[in-house]
């Protein structure tokens, strides 16, 4: 188990390393920040003196490896737009309202997926089974955006039961956002969900508990969806990740002040600094994630082999 952690996690750490040199290179190749933070009417001489301030009058490879060597020691650039404080103190003070937002998806989505899934494969070909993959395939085909614009106009805008945008302490805030974050999972996890459990109660052993005489609900929670469950945890996990790094739009559409808005409005500024930080952020929980879902997957099932 151990050669298996520290295996993995060496190969994070270059998976990491490779997502923070690719966005380097890709922010440095977009043009000058020092131009656009100082506008049109900046003289060539108040040009020259801040790229010289920030370090970015030096050749770009040696931008660069004073960027690993900060990040190495948590000593992350200042943030070009808002000076004075480091790019990853920005990002985490941010964070927190990602995760939140990540996590209220998720549940929403893994809650509905599994108990919408399972009835929909113990009540396959019924109307209840028709209904639950029409709705899977609906929330499965729209995108997210256009989810979130529809739900605004209709539950905020005509309805006026919600407010429409913007972050604050209450769940009211969280609902819309939520929603529209968790339908491409929720779709995609009832119909794993349901295809799994089809394939656990053709098995032998659900025949044999059945003839037994267990109850049904044992039958399909103690025996049936606990083996249907590992390839779901795979993608919960991935999932996880997806929403983390995917809630950049359904921020920008609910103004949700998290990571996802700071990076957009960092990418239009081109604050360099905030940019990586916020990848460098998200890459590291994915990893994190994927490391975690490993370890749980050779848990649910001693078959796997740790390789």
């Amino acid at each position: 188990m151990g050669q298996y952690i520290l295996r993995r996690v060496v190969h994070a750490f270059f998976v990491v390393l490779g997502v923070v040199t690719a966005v380097f290179v890709i922010t440095n190749l977009t043009g000058d920040p020092v131009q656009l933070m100082l506008g049109e009417a900046a003289t060539a001489q108040d040009i020259e003196r801040v790229r010289r301030e920030l370090g970015l009058d030096r050749p770009l490879y040696v931008q660069y490896l004073n960027f690993l060597s900060s990040v190495a020691r948590g000593d992350f650039p200042e943030s070009l737009r808002y000076r004075g404080y480091s790019a990853l103190e920005i990002v985490l003070d941010r964070y927190p309202r990602t995760i939140v937002l990540a996590i209220a998806a998720l549940l929403v989505s893994v809650t509905l997926a599994i108990t919408f899934g399972t009835i929909s494969a113990v009540k396959r070909y019924s109307a209840i089974d028709n209904v639950v993959m029409l709705l899977a395939l609906f929330g499965q085909s729209i995108p997210n955006f256009w989810l979130g614009i529809m739900l605004i106009l209709i539950f905020a805008v005509n309805l006026g039961w919600l407010p429409s945008q913007g972050y604050q302490l209450s769940p009211a805030y969280l609902i819309l956002p939520t929603i529209t974050l968790a339908s491409p999972g929720l779709a995609r996890l009832t119909r794993l969900t349901r295809s799994g459990m089809l394939e656990v109660l053709n098995s032998d052993y659900i025949r044999t508990a059945r003839a037994k005489g267990l109850r049904e609900s044992a039958v399909i929670f103690r025996h049936a969806f606990k083996n249907a469950a590992i390839p779901l945890v795979t993608v919960i996990g991935l999932d996880f990740g997806v929403l983390l790094g995917g809630a950049i739009i359904t921020e920008q559409i609910f103004q949700w002040d998290g990571v996802g808005q700071l990076l957009v409005n960092a990418i239009y500024s081109r604050d360099f600094p905030v940019i990586q930080a916020s990848v460098l952020i998200i890459a590291v929980s994915f990893v994190l994630i994927n490391l975690i879902v490993d370890i749980m997957y050779t848990w649910l099932d001693p078959r796997v082999r740790l390789t």
